[in-house]
């Protein structure tokens, strides 16, 4: 650490040794648009939130396009090593 203070320059490569400490998600590719994009969306922050894995957690927050009282329930959540998940939705 005492050397340090010689230093001038500092260099990084893209591996991603310096990144955020939180997911986001930045954009989703769906095969349909407008109001079916968005209840597909919410279908899916319906299902990542009973997942634990920290990946899940942004797209648990996606906006879910329900009325209050009638987002559809999910069961059978079940995780699946390196796939990621399954579920029954409604």
């Amino acid at each position: 650490v005492e050397r340090l203070a010689d230093v001038d320059r500092v260099l990084f490569d893209k591996t991603g040794t310096l990144t955020d400490d939180a997911f986001a998600v930045v954009d989703v590719v769906t095969a349909v648009e407008g109001p079916e994009r968005e209840w597909l969306l919410g279908l899916l922050a319906a299902v990542q939130s009973h997942s634990s894995h920290p990946i899940a957690k942004p797209f648990a927050a996606l906006p879910r396009p329900f009325a209050p009282g009638g987002e559809p329930a999910v069961s059978d959540f079940r995780a699946v090593p390196g796939c990621g998940v399954e579920a029954t939705v409604g």
